[in-house]
């Protein structure tokens, strides 16, 4: 069964390993763990003659036998409904063929769950930056209006836009989900 504090570390390690190992990570690295999350996330056990090139740099060898146990552990533990879902909510690719009949349904549905959530969050995220755009642009047009030298029709397609502008964050207020969007 995946564990919830296992539920992050892949994507932790990744940061850490994916650019190249230095000799602290090499050295403080836990294999056993770092096996399990890449069997979590997925990845083949290529992965660990990867980290051994980038060690061996620094004069560090892994523990392939530690490596080993924690991606078998992992591998057994992948088709649980838990990473199906995390997987999903990182927007990672399933490895469904190392799924059993058994495992499947559950780790599919799952993971189609996650992924509804991640594009959920995805959604918000695109929303709350369009949100920011709009304030900014408002600003933006509210400084340049106090320009007193601003000939008449410019002032007047400033203040076009910024109506335009103010009457998309009502829409974006009264709709959240981004029912309506304008292209002005």
């Amino acid at each position: 069964m995946v564990q919830p504090r296992l539920f992050g570390l892949g994507i932790l390690l990744c940061v850490g390993g994916c650019a190249g190992l230095s000799q602290q990570q090499c050295l403080k690295r836990d294999w056993y763990h770092n096996g399990m999350a890449d069997a979590l996330d997925g990845r083949s056990t290529n992965q660990l003659d990867d980290y051994e090139k980038q060690c061996l740099k620094h004069g560090i060898k892994p523990d392939r036998q530690r490596y080993r146990e924690g991606y078998a552990d992992g591998r057994r533990d992948y088709c649980t409904a838990g990473n199906g879902y995390r997987l999903g909510l990182h927007d990672m690719p399933p490895r469904t063929e190392w799924c059993s009949n058994d495992d499947f349904t559950p780790f599919r549905e799952s993971f189609e769950s996650g992924q509804k959530k991640y594009q959920q969050i995805r959604r918000q995220q695109a929303q709350e930056a369009q949100r920011r755009h709009i304030e900014q642009r408002i600003r933006t047009i509210e400084i340049e209006l106090m320009n007193k030298d601003l000939s008449d029709g410019r002032k007047q397609a400033l203040e076009s836009e910024r109506r335009r502008l103010e009457t998309q964050q009502i829409i974006d207020r009264v709709l959240p989900e981004g029912g309506v969007r304008f292209t002005w």
